[in-house]
């Protein structure tokens, strides 16, 4: 998948925070990863050879990326929630939740995310 064109969305690395967080796979393999601060998910996990999956390039068209975030993240006051693309997408995708986001969307920062952990859940 070609993220060419998200990944110039993120701040320039040698000007952002790093931070890092676990990613937990849907075989249950946890990932330590170090991030950037205006990265997203999908594009951190990439940056570490995270497999998971991701068919539409993070347009949120393909609902498969879809994770679950801890309620310390999605809690925290620097923390942005869905837009409403995506949480119409959520509403209408099986087993989401309270705490499902898509990976290609969740936009990540130091104060939410830095020692927390985030699960991906398995989509057919």
């Amino acid at each position: 998948v070609d993220i060419s064109d998200n990944l110039k969305s993120a701040k320039d690395p040698k000007e952002a925070a790093k931070f890092k967080f676990t990613l937990v796979d849907f075989y249950d393999k946890e990932y330590h990863i170090e991030a950037f601060e205006g990265e997203t998910l999908i594009q951190a996990g990439l940056r570490h050879q995270v497999p998971f999956r991701f068919e539409c390039g993070g347009e949120c068209e393909c609902m498969t990326c879809q994770c679950h975030l801890p309620f310390e993240v999605r809690s925290h006051p620097a923390y942005t929630g869905p837009a409403e693309l995506e949480q119409d997408s959520l509403d209408s995708c099986a087993g989401s939740c309270e705490d499902s986001r898509f990976a290609c969307q969740v936009v990540l920062n130091k104060e939410a995310f830095e020692g927390q952990t985030i699960r991906f859940v398995y989509s057919e």
